[in-house]
């Protein structure tokens, strides 16, 4: 599965860069997301229950982050287990740029499902895949406006 597209977020550069990099809104922000927590300066661990087509499962997996440009760009690699369901592993590139507004960010999504998981067929999984990161993306945004409303308080 590739995936690629541009969403605008109405902060600074690097107030998304910050909170692309906290594990607390990433945590919130994933649909689903039970646990997120930093092991390492560059590494995450996470756990989430998800629903793809008629498959409901829980996984867990890490998060490795790399080509790190702040408050610029990252690439990030992970991999997930769902137990007997299914796992998953991916890359992404995020690219961070400002315009008048805010910042838009640019990703590019690369995933290879396997077990029962890539069983139930690419057009629910891409159906999924896309709905998980419209939904990450609008609790993302409104996560930092309301940071940055408390933050003027």
């Amino acid at each position: 599965m590739k995936m690629s597209a541009s969403v605008f977020i109405p902060a600074t550069p690097q107030i998304v860069w910050q909170a692309l990099n906290d594990p607390e809104i990433l945590r919130a922000a994933l649909p689903g997301c039970q646990t997120f927590v930093r092991i390492a300066e560059n590494e995450f661990r996470a756990a989430a229950s998800v629903a793809i087509g008629p498959v409901r499962s829980s996984y867990s997996g890490a998060l490795t982050l790399f080509d790190i440009d702040p408050p610029n760009s990252y690439r990030v690699t992970g991999s997930a287990i769902g137990g007997s369901d299914g796992s998953a592993a991916g890359s992404a590139h995020i690219k961070l740029t400002a315009n008048n507004q805010g910042t838009d960010v640019n990703y590019e999504i690369e995933a290879v499902v396997g077990g029962h998981l890539a069983l139930i067929g690419q057009r629910f999984i891409d159906q999924a895949a896309k709905k998980m990161t419209e939904d990450f993306f609008a609790r993302f945004s409104a996560l930092i406006v309301k940071k940055a409303s408390y933050a003027e308080l």
